[in-house]
C-alpha cells in the first residue's frame, strides 16, 4: 500500500466513523435505543461530538506516525479497532445514563409491536429483474473470449492492482482466460443477495414518529436498490473493460486511468449514502408531526455491545443496524451461521483456485 492510498483511506474511514453518530437513526444513540426526546440531551449531544472529535485527533496521530513507520495496513486496523473501543466507552456511558433516565421517570419502556400493511415490500426496492441487464453483459464478455481468445497475447495479467497495475503474468489458457469472466457472475449474484437483504430486512419504525420514519425507511431502502443495482452495472462493466483490455491488448495507461476513476467513484458514492440518505434515512427531509414520547421500545437486550443482534424469537434473518450504515444478522437463527459458512467457503475456493 502506498503513502497516496493510506492518506486516502485513512481519510475516508475518518469521514465516515466521525459521522456515524450522527447520522444513525434519531432515536437510538451509540448502540442504545434512547428515543428521539433522549436523543436530543445535550449530555448525548455532547458524547457525539467527543467521540467525532476522538475519532479525528486519532486520524491525525496516525498519519503523522506514517511519516516515521510505513505500515500503513497495520495503521488502518490500528485505527479501526481504536474505533471500537471508543465507541464502546459511550456505549457503556449511553447506557448507564438511559438507566438513570428511566429511574428518575423521565423515559419508560415498553415492548411494543408497530405493524404496517399498507403494502408489499417488493414496491420499497427496484424490481430484481434489472439484474438481468449485467448479466447479459456478461454473456457479451464471455462471447468475445471466445472470439478473440485466439489472438490474445501468449500472457494475461493475473494480478491487479486497485490503481491499475498488474504485477504477475499467466500462460493464457482456457481458464487462466475465465478469471474475469468467472468474477462476473459472482459480483452479480453478490450484489442480488444484498438487494434482496434491503427488500427482506426487518422494518424497524421509530415509535415518535411512525409515520414520518416509515417514508424515510420506504425511500431509502429504494434508493439503496437502486445504489446496488448501479454499483453490480459498474463492476460487471469494469470486469468486462479488463478482459477486453487483455484480449485486444490495449495500453496499460487506459486501464490505470479506468481503474483510478473507479476507485474515486466508490468512496464518493459511499460518502453520499452516508451523509444525504443516513441510516434508515434519518438524513432524508420528510415532512409530519413528531411527538417524542417518553416511552421506547424494550429491546437492547437483544443487541449486544449494540452492534450485533441475537434475537431466536425474531423471525427475521436481516435488521438495519443501531450504530452504523447498512445491515447486519440476526444471530440467534441458526440459517444464519449456515448461510456464513457458506459464503466464507466459496470466498476461500475463489481464492484457492484464483489466486
Amino acid at each position: 500500500m502506498s503513502f497516496l492510498t493510506f492518506t486516502f483511506s485513512l481519510g475516508l474511514l475518518a469521514a465516515i466513523l466521525s459521522s456515524v453518530p450522527f447520522v444513525t437513526r434519531s432515536s437510538e444513540s451509540f448502540g442504545i435505543n434512547v428515543g428521539t426526546k433522549l436523543s436530543g440531551a445535550k449530555q448525548i449531544l455532547k458524547w457525539k461530538r467527543q467521540y467525532a472529535f476522538l475519532m479525528g485527533l486519532l486520524a491525525i496521530a496516525l498519519f503523522l506516525v506514517s511519516f516515521i513507520f510505513s505500515w500503513f495496513s497495520s495503521l488502518l486496523l490500528f485505527y479501526t479497532a481504536c474505533s471500537f473501543g471508543i465507541y464502546l466507552v459511550y456505549h457503556f456511558r449511553t447506557k448507564t445514563f438511559k438507566k438513570q433516565q428511566i429511574a428518575e421517570g423521565n423515559l419508560q419502556e415498553q415492548a411494543m409491536v408497530i405493524v404496517e400493511a399498507s403494502g408489499s415490500q417488493h414496491q420499497w426496492v427496484i424490481s430484481g429483474w434489472y439484474y438481468l441487464i449485467p448479466f447479459l453483459f456478461f454473456l457479451l464478455t464471455v462471447f468475445l473470449t471466445i472470439i478473440f481468445y485466439e489472438q490474445a497475447p501468449a500472457k494475461l495479467p493475473a494480478y491487479w492492482k486497485l490503481n491499475g497495475i498488474f504485477e504477475t503474468e499467466k500462460v493464457k489458457t482456457p481458464f487462466s482466460a475465465s478469471i474475469w469472466p468467472g468474477s462476473q457472475p459472482l459480483a452479480i449474484l453478490t450484489f442480488l443477495g444484498l438487494h434482496a437483504t434491503i427488500q427482506k430486512s426487518k422494518r424497524i419504525i421509530d415509535q415518535d414518529d411512525p409515520d414520518i420514519s416509515l417514508e424515510r425507511m420506504k425511500r431509502s431502502r429504494r434508493l439503496y436498490s437502486k445504489i446496488m443495482f448501479g454499483a453490480s452495472l459498474l463492476t460487471v462493466l469494469f470486469f468486462g473493460f479488463l478482459q477486453c483490455s487483455f484480449l485486444l491488448d490495449w495500453s496499460s495507461s487506459i486501464v490505470q486511468v479506468v481503474s483510478r476513476l473507479l476507485w474515486l467513484l466508490l468512496p464518493v458514492c459511499l460518502l453520499w449514502m452516508t451523509f444525504f440518505i443516513g441510516q434508515g434515512g434519518s438524513r432524508l427531509k420528510v415532512m409530519g408531526i413528531r411527538r417524542e414520547r417518553k416511552i421506547v421500545q424494550k429491546d437492547d437486550r437483544y443487541w449486544k455491545l449494540g452492534i450485533f443482534y441475537f434475537n431466536r424469537s425474531d423471525s427475521a434473518l436481516f435488521v438495519e443496524k443501531r450504530f452504523g450504515i447498512g445491515w447486519t444478522v440476526n444471530l440467534g437463527r441458526p440459517i444464519v451461521w449456515i448461510i456464513l459458512f457458506v459464503v466464507l467457503a466459496l470466498a476461500g475456493i475463489k481464492q484457492f483456485f484464483f489466486s
